[in-house]
């Protein structure tokens, strides 16, 4: 049996503070089954509320089957809205859903990893989603992927999946062959219309080439076509007269994000040294962006327009038991993005400067590993705005945030 439990403290520029837990044990079975139970929890509004069970089966020497299980509660706060929803009655008929309307979710997934011949994977998937309460609006996305590796240095790569999660990410505990994946509080904006919740859809279709270049170095290239529909992206909007000392009325909205991206990506990793590795990347093409209409017109909220973005990621592991990575990524143009255009290739990080330190702790004999960490996001906290010398509108979400515990593995 292994496992791993995660104690923290978050704290967030949008929202109070909260006190976390996160665990995961993983153990074999026999026949070449694999169970894997993973929760969070917390105290506080915004603490995660989520148990997930899985269980992996080798079929055969060619297939590998996983199933997974999971429910999850948001947290507050929860800015939901309908088109027709006046600022001046932010009532439950208008689709305001106050701290006591806690809305869950379940969801199911299959995948099968098919080895079809030596260098050749397919990945057929099926997932399922659906609201408890708000409506029960449900979803269901399929999952298909294949890689070849032409030879020991190149390998090419395919696939149309569901995407979105990669900004959520807070943090992994790696197994041996898999990975549990943690996210941040549930308290993203969902967008109501006819008094239903919206499920998003966010799909990716993506096709990558990656090749080594040397012993040091490596660069991955791929196209990818996103589409996005019933995504809720929390708005702040106020008169430019609130910033002045005039009184003005500031309220909180939702848009219904619907559209489409396409666009390229390049990322260089490099070894520097035996301590330092670097990674850059640089990503192209169409996408959203705020438009400077008024937020009365939601239909106009989001506009197409030509994208591009860089990230650069530095990571260093010391003797000391020490290991540190920085990202920096800048955006202009107030580019909203549904899927990251990295796919978390570049950690999870957006937008902004944000830094994670862990140190090795002592383990006083006993059988488990410690290690406490520092996680700091969005240190600069910019966000996605736009303004037409009238009001001001910016994202609501992904403020500058902190987090500090303790991890043990055993």
């Amino acid at each position: 049996m292994r496992g791993v439990v995660e104690t923290y403290f978050a704290r967030d520029s949008f929202g109070p503070s909260y006190q976390g837990l996160n665990f995961a044990v993983a153990t074999s079975g026999t026949d070449g089954i694999d169970w894997i139970l993973a929760g969070q929890t917390g105290v506080g509004q915004n603490a995660p509320e989520r148990f997930e069970a899985s269980t992996h089966v080798r079929a055969g020497q060619h297939h590998r089957i996983g199933i997974n299980l999971g429910a999850a509660r948001f947290g507050m706060p929860i800015f939901a809205t309908v088109s027709d929803r006046s600022p001046d009655r932010p009532t439950k008929q208008h689709g305001w859903r106050g701290p006591g309307d806690r809305v869950g979710q379940f969801s199911v997934r299959a995948i099968d990893e098919w080895i079809v011949h030596d260098g050749i994977v397919v990945v057929l998937g099926l997932d399922y989603a659906r609201f408890v309460g708000a409506g029960g609006a449900h979803s269901i996305n399929p999952r298909v992927g294949v890689q070849y590796d032409v030879n020991a240095r190149m390998r090419l790569k395919a696939a149309y999946a569901p995407g979105g999660e990669e900004g959520r990410i807070q943090s992994v505990a790696p197994f041996e062959d898999t990975q549990v994946v943690f996210t941040e509080a549930n308290k993203r904006p969902i967008a109501f219309v006819d008094g239903r919740a919206v499920m998003e859809r966010s799909h990716r279709l993506e096709f990558g080439i990656e090749r080594v270049l040397n012993n040091e170095s490596n660069l991955e290239a791929s196209a990818f076509f996103d589409t996005t529909t019933g995504r809720g992206v929390g708005l702040l909007s106020a008169p430019m007269s609130a910033f002045s000392g005039t009184a003005g009325e500031e309220f909180i909205n939702v848009a219904n994000q619907q559209g489409e991206s396409r666009g390229m990506r390049l990322v260089y990793t490099r070894r520097l040294s035996r301590v330092w590795t670097a990674s850059a990347g640089y990503s192209f093409g169409r996408g959203q962006r705020l438009s400077p209409g008024e937020i009365s017109r939601p239909t106009e909220i989001f506009e197409n327009g030509f994208f591009q973005t860089a990230a650069l990621q530095l990571g260093g592991g010391f003797g000391t038991g020490t290991n540190i990575r920085t990202v920096l990524r800048f955006s202009p143009n107030a580019t909203v993005f549904a899927i990251d255009p990295f796919a978390g290739r570049l950690a999870v990080y957006d937008p902004s400067l944000s830094i994670q330190v862990t140190q090795e702790l002592p383990s006083f004999g006993l059988p488990v590993r410690a290690e406490a960490v520092l996680d700091a996001r969005n240190l600069l906290d910019l966000q996605a705005n736009t303004d037409n010398a009238e009001t001001l509108t910016q994202l609501s979400t992904g403020r500058r945030s902190v987090r500090g515990g303790i991890s043990l593995r055993f």
